[in-house]
């Protein structure tokens, strides 16, 4: 028998999310975990389409367009992604989508390149509304607003980028990573604090070089 590798034309990404929320409720914490396991395997499903697997994702992305825009602690990000109980949370998953995006090469799948990317982008961007609107905000999630800007300005989608950037400015703000730390405070900070503080540093350098 011979295994077909699915074309992303033949799955309807998160489609099912808004009767799925409905009927599992928004205050039941099995719920909320079942609702992000359904994220979780349909980015995954998505990811397995474009001819890639979640670690050759993670690989790719730390191993290139890292080093150009280092916004995401990869020890943090692994720690965020378990590997074998539970599923991470679904800002999570987008991030993970996004890494997708920028890293996929669309050489490698049966679909036309144009299309492959164009499938995938409007896949993020659909993600991305559902966990906006209805999880907190975050960290990761402005890593992935970052991501997808990133995407937006190197296919020539600079309307979309620039809107794209009125987003994440807001979400910058109510996160507070525009928000100084002296050196004084830094280093009354434990090696977590330290960490987390750097990051939110790096993803605040990133805002700004989207910005210009």
């Amino acid at each position: 028998m011979t295994n077909t590798k699915p074309s992303i034309r033949e799955i309807q990404p998160f489609a099912h999310l808004p009767s799925l929320c409905i009927s599992l409720g928004s205050t039941s914490r099995q719920s909320r975990n079942d609702l992000a396991s359904v994220i979780y395997t349909e980015v995954n499903q998505i990811i397995l389409s474009v001819g890639c697997s979640i670690q050759q994702t993670i690989s790719s992305y730390f191993d290139g367009f890292h080093g150009w825009l280092p916004i995401v602690r990869p020890r943090h990000f692994v720690e965020a992604m378990p590997i074998n109980i539970g599923c991470p949370d679904p800002e999570v998953s987008l991030l993970l989508m996004t890494m997708c995006l920028i890293v996929v090469e669309p050489k490698v799948c049966e679909l036309e390149p144009s299309l492959l990317l164009d499938s995938l982008y409007i896949s993020v961007q659909g993600l991305f509304t559902y966990v906006q609107r209805h999880h907190c905000i975050s960290l990761c999630l402005l890593q992935a607003v970052i991501l997808i800007t990133a995407f937006e300005y190197a296919v020539g989608r600079l309307e979309e980028a620039r809107i794209t950037i009125g987003v994440y400015a807001r979400i910058s703000a109510l996160i507070g990573v525009n928000k100084e730390t002296s050196v004084f405070e830094l280093y009354q900070q434990n090696h977590d604090q330290a960490s987390m503080t750097a990051e939110k540093w790096n993803v605040w350098w990133g805002v700004l070089v989207m910005e210009r």
